[in-house]
């Protein structure tokens, strides 16, 4: 086998894999906010402490360590798309193409002015809100417990705090990969005002 070939098979591979990583990623975007938006319906409308706790201790935990799971799919993600790409420059083929086995393409429109429309940045919002579902679960739940006025109300403003602090953790973490991975230019970090 010549050089060639072997880097055109090294190619079919990352592909594949690139396909993979990608099919995971969306049944499991598919499925994460399903069940959390099924519990948080099923469970809140007949609450009871000891569900409220254990359903949304339970989705929270099996959510978190989906999430784990998926920012490491990320990171193999970006570096299959970094390999195919050296592969196809390697083969003499457009590496710069956007698309799966190319280039990424720059995000130049923002949701409501504000939020850049990008995959990772669909996780984020994916799995907050499905951790803030089990999360409302859980806050209303143990404030029930504890007989707070309000538990359901101050369970929402927890959820809705989580929420968003997912949503920019995994912003966050996905700039790093990238970062690492090429597909940005490695710069000094943003500054943080601290002198």
């Amino acid at each position: 086998m010549d050089v060639d070939e072997r880097l055109r098979l090294d190619y079919e591979q990352t592909a594949g894999q690139i396909g993979a990583l990608t099919d995971v990623r969306f049944k499991l975007l598919g499925f994460v906010p399903t069940i959390a938006t099924a519990a948080v319906v099923i469970v809140g409308a007949r609450p009871n402490t000891g569900a409220l706790l254990s359903v949304g201790l339970l989705g929270a935990i099996a959510t978190i360590g989906i999430l784990l799971y998926e920012l490491r799919n990320m990171q193999a993600l970006d570096a299959a798309v970094d390999r195919a790409a050296d592969l196809r420059r390697a083969l003499g083929l457009d590496a710069g193409q956007p698309g799966p086995l190319g280039a990424e393409p720059p995000s130049r429109d923002r949701l409501f002015g504000v939020a850049t429309i990008g995959q990772d940045q669909a996780v984020g919002l994916v799995y907050g809100a499905a951790l803030g579902g089990w999360i409302y679960l859980l806050a209303w739940g143990a404030l029930r417990g504890l007989e707070v006025s309000g538990a359901r109300t101050i369970g929402g403003v927890i959820a809705a705090c989580c929420t968003i602090a997912v949503v920019v953790e995994v912003g966050r973490i996905s700039g790093e990969v990238k970062r690492t991975s090429g597909h940005l230019p490695a710069g000094p970090p943003p500054s943080t005002g601290a002198t």
